[in-house]
């Protein structure tokens, strides 16, 4: 999960070529099991069609979510996202969860942030999916 806007002229596209990159090394089971969703930090801007259009440039499997501000802001605080608004630096901007558990011990944006540490993070919290979790 990332947070982010359609107009942002540098950090978003570059973080979502990443993502699109470490998608495609990902084999169909684990792609199953992954999604790739961006949340926008400028609802008044990216519409659902405006986000729908920007991120078929990168994968038309990724999402865009949007809602107010009050939502997304919760959302954010939520997954411990700060400084949600469009902004230079996105650093803390993205979240990796695995479905249906807690969030793997993977820091928000791996130090160097590459396709190839990018995929192995994404691996590793994909292996939790698989695993029960205790009710």
């Amino acid at each position: 999960m990332f947070f982010g806007y359609a107009r942002c002229p540098d950090v978003c596209p570059v973080t979502l070529a990443g993502l699109e990159r470490s998608y495609k090394t990902l084999s169909d089971e684990q792609r199953r099991r992954v999604q790739v969703q961006l949340v926008t930090v400028d609802p008044v801007n990216d519409t659902p069609k405006v986000l729908r259009d920007y991120l078929d440039r990168f994968d038309p499997a990724f999402s865009g979510l949007t809602g107010s501000p009050d939502t997304i802001n919760a959302a954010a605080k939520a997954l411990f996202v700060s400084n949600v608004a469009p902004a230079a630096d996105h650093s803390e901007h993205m979240q990796m969860q695995s479905q249906g558990t807690r969030p793997p011990s993977v820091p928000p944006t791996p130090p160097a942030f590459t396709a190839t540490n990018c995929a192995s993070s994404i691996r590793k919290a994909s292996s939790y999916a698989s695993t029960p979790t205790a009710r």
